[in-house]
């Protein structure tokens, strides 16, 4: 079991993004006492799914293709 603040720092979000894919019903999660926990397969399968955000780096194939002059 991973805290929200773990789950954020292994997803590389904010923990108020992690309560929102929570209360989405995109992670579930548990209370225990004052804590929320997530399961860590939780965690890994949310990682796995969710689309990187990703902006093409200049050196990047089809970056480089289209800059090619011939």
């Amino acid at each position: 079991m991973t805290t929200t603040t773990e789950a954020a720092a292994i997803l590389g979000v904010s923990r108020a993004w992690v309560w929102r894919l929570i209360k989405e019903g995109k992670l579930s999660a548990e209370r225990r006492g004052r804590d929320w926990w997530v399961e860590d397969s939780e965690v890994e399968r949310y990682k796995r799914e969710r689309k990187p955000a990703h902006r093409p780096r200049k050196d990047d194939d089809h970056v480089a293709e289209h800059n090619q002059t011939d």
